[in-house]
């Protein structure tokens, strides 16, 4: 199909193109078989919607979109304004007044679900994959009737030749008779009467029909599309063979989880226009995102190296799970409690952390006035390794008798520290703490645990 503007050309490159089976064995039904032919020429369709009074489609850009969505205004709906597609014939009332963009959704909305120029459309706007359900099905009707037509144009050649004797174009019979062949469930005209009363009457319509779509290059591209295609599927079959039993296996479960997934398409399908909105912010994202990928390549290894402690730890947290589900409910009802409380406790921080600094030096203090005088003398003297062996000692008894913080001696302990794996500290001063009370190792990393 041809086009003037920007957007169109752009689409009609995407279409001519694209590798796609489907593509192109769509785009040539869709022109053959349309239900208004006259308007299958991009300019004649962009030269019906510059007489509609609608105020939005004054704008040459607005034209240009509605025409590049396979829409028209005929000459007796100029007073209502409203479209049709030149495909399926489908009329969109249009208010004078908008909408002003999005023809394709309009389409979709008023009766097109089963246009398959609309199909075709939004697969080359990337708005449907070609691996949709829908998509999958007409390709592969597409390729059985294409390879039909292929063989009945090659078996009445002859015909086609004693009709081209007439004087008549060569695209403009191959335009008649695959129209014919599309509009009459698969069969070609047989008489050359009656593909000449044909192309008698498109004559009107169009004198040549070899600007608007080269049948023959498209039927001779799909073949080649469909041969390669065949030998691909022959390389994979053996795979695909293998894997059948497994598929056959997955059946019923699938079969079982089909009523709920029907269920479920509703909501999926109103999610949709919240979804379609979103991704161009998603789209602006993705630059970004792939700059930190190298980044978390990098932590991959390290991650994948944690992956065994954590799947030991999991048994325990999964038994743990109950009980927290139980607490959930109550702890949810006290947190507009808790929340309006942290303010006031924010304050309180200063306050509470330096009155821990001043126990800690008073313990401190009043550990070394209670040192026997040999290790005051030892003390005073410089002996090496005095600090740590009495703390050492000391920190050891008072994790023997309690179960509370080696610090705060309030809150009890519930974090081992890492990598040395002292379970000495509670949380709050976890993150005070740069070594371990303990042996004085550097923390780099702490495992939450219970006391049972």
């Amino acid at each position: 199909m041809e086009g003037s503007s920007a957007f169109s050309k752009q689409l009609c490159l995407t279409l001519a193109d694209s590798a796609s089976f489907y593509t192109r064995g769509s785009l040539l039904f869709c022109v053959t078989a349309a239900r208004f032919p006259a308007f299958a020429e991009y300019a004649t369709r962009l030269r019906s919607l510059s007489r509609s009074a609608a105020p939005f489609l004054a704008d040459e850009a607005a034209r240009y979109r509605w025409a590049d969505a396979g829409l028209f205004l005929p000459a007796d709906e100029a007073a209502t304004g409203a479209v049709r597609c030149f495909h399926c014939g489908c009329r969109l009332p249009v208010r004078p007044g908008g909408p002003t963009d999005e023809p394709l959704r309009l389409h979709e909305q008023l009766g097109g679900e089963q246009c398959e120029l609309l199909t075709l459309l939004k697969v080359a706007h990337g708005m449907l994959s070609e691996r949709h359900d829908r998509v999958v099905a007409t390709s592969a009707k597409l390729r059985r009737a294409l390879a039909k037509l292929s063989s009945d144009l090659l078996e009445r050649r002859s015909m086609l030749g004693l009709v081209e004797s007439f004087g008549f174009a060569r695209s403009s019979v191959l335009y008649c008779a695959c129209r014919h062949f599309m509009t009459r469930g698969g069969q070609l005209a047989c008489r050359p009467g009656d593909l000449i009363e044909m192309i008698r009457e498109f004559e009107e319509l169009q004198p040549d029909w070899g600007h608007v779509i080269d049948v023959e290059a498209v039927l001779s591209d799909c073949a080649t599309l469909n041969e390669s295609g065949a030998s691909g599927e022959r390389q994979q079959r053996p795979a695909l063979e293998q894997q059948r039993p497994a598929l056959e296996q997955q059946r019923p479960a699938l079969e079982q989880q089909r009523p709920a997934l029907e269920q479920q398409r509703p909501a999926l399908e109103q999610q949709r226009p919240a979804l379609e909105q979103q991704r161009p912010a998603l789209e602006q994202q993705r630059p970004a995102l792939e700059q930190q990928r190298p980044a978390l390549e990098q932590q991959r290894p390290a991650l994948e190296q944690q992956r065994p402690a954590l799947e030991q730890q999991r048994p325990a947290l999964e038994q743990q799970r109950p009980a927290l589900e139980q607490q959930r409910p109550a702890l949810e009802q006290q947190r507009p409690a808790l929340e309006q409380q942290r303010p006031a406790l924010e304050q309180q921080r200063p306050a509470l952390e330096q009155q821990k600094s001043e126990a800690l030096q008073s313990r401190a203090q009043a550990a070394r006035s209670s040192k026997p005088q040999s290790a005051q003398a030892a003390e005073k003297s410089g002996h090496p390794g005095f600090h740590s062996q009495i703390s050492v000692e000391e920190d050891a008894e008072v994790a023997a008798q309690s179960d509370k913080c080696l610090l705060c001696r309030e809150r009890t302990r519930d974090h081992v520290t890492l990598p040395c794996a002292h379970f000495l500290l509670c949380r709050g001063c976890l993150s005070s703490s740069s070594a371990c009370p303990q042996c004085g190792s550097r923390i780099l990393g702490a495992v939450r645990a219970y006391i049972t």
